[in-house]
């Protein structure tokens, strides 16, 4: 907050505002809804299998997505109308992925819809991360992400708590499906909540890419050696694959074979919550101090859960 005052009055101070507004509604439908797909998917018996491939295919359709959106935003634009676009469809993702799944029964429905809608929901992320830190200064970024994605930590918290509760009686009560109708329809609620919130955000102009500094997939593989992009990319790249390899197993694991309900498995995944938001109060004024090359090398040593969360405090090296 003394980061936000500290700006003069003005629409970059109402932007980052609003920032933190938005990533406390994506905090609401994360706790409500997106922790809680692979119990929604095990509800109507996906395997070992399904729910794997629901997070490898996730997080494939994140970085896809991701790709498409570097070329789309320089057509429509916009970052804002492309993020606000991305953002409605992603809310509108989750009536449709309970109402799927529960018409036809199949873990399959939700399995497919979900990475859909993130393949979707992530067009905008280059072009999101690129507006915010054009209006962020840059002896500050280290400052600021830690603080937003903290708030949004522990509100992510209170979501996730408050959605263990809830699923916990509801079963107890034999209407376990009606319960997750509930939370996807409050995901939806928050999440439409971020295109109001957009909405009042100001963005600069954006500036058109030249010819010369258009890079394809292909070309920027083949350069990846040499550019400090390049590199922080295959650092990315290890670190995700080493923290994914176990990953998508452990709520299994949780749920199936050492037989929890809804309020453990909730304390279990709000451990990390709770890490998250406190050591990027930490880390990110130092990224500031130190630089981002420094706490990356540090970061590995120590837990790789950790440092996947952490790393989205860091601005990307130039």
């Amino acid at each position: 907050m003394n980061f936000l005052k500290a700006l003069p009055e003005g629409p970059v101070r109402r932007t980052l505002s609003f920032s933190v507004l938005d990533a406390i509604l994506w905090s609401v439908m994360f706790g409500f809804a997106e922790n809680f797909i692979v119990p929604f998917a095990l509800l109507f018996g996906a395997t070992v299998f399904e729910v794997s491939l629901l997070q490898g295919t996730a997080n494939l359709a994140v970085g896809t997505g991701q790709l498409v959106g570097g070329s789309l935003v320089q057509r429509v634009g916009s970052r804002r109308k492309l993020a606000m676009f991305t953002t409605a469809f992603h809310a509108c993702g989750w009536l449709l992925i309970f109402g799927g799944t529960v018409i036809t029964g199949s873990a399959w429905v939700a399995i497919v819809l979900y990475c859909l809608f993130l393949f979707v929901a992530n067009w905008s992320g280059p072009g999101w991360m690129s507006w915010m830190n054009e209006l962020v200064p840059a002896d500050q970024r280290g400052h600021y992400w830690s603080w937003r994605n903290s708030v949004a930590g522990m509100v992510q918290f209170l979501a996730i708590a408050a959605a263990g509760v809830f699923l916990y009686e509801s079963k107890r009560l034999n209407w376990e499906v009606e319960a997750y109708g509930v939370l996807f329809g409050l995901a939806f609620v928050a999440r439409l909540g971020g295109v109001v919130s957009l909405r009042f955000q100001h963005e600069p102009p954006m500036r058109k890419a030249g010819k010369d500094a258009q890079v394809t997939f292909l070309k920027f593989l083949a350069q990846m050696k040499a550019s400090n992009f390049g590199r922080f990319a295959l650092f990315s790249v290890f670190l995700t694959f080493a923290v994914q390899m176990i990953y998508p197993i452990i709520q299994v694991y949780l749920l199936k074979e050492l037989k929890l309900d809804y309020l453990q498995y909730s304390i279990i995944m709000m451990t990390f919550t709770i890490a998250s938001f406190v050591f990027m109060l930490y880390w990110g004024p130092l990224s500031d101090r130190f630089g981002n090359r420094r706490i990356l090398l540090v970061l590995p040593t120590g837990n790789c859960w950790f440092c996947f969360n952490w790393s989205a405090v860091f601005s990307l090296p130039e």
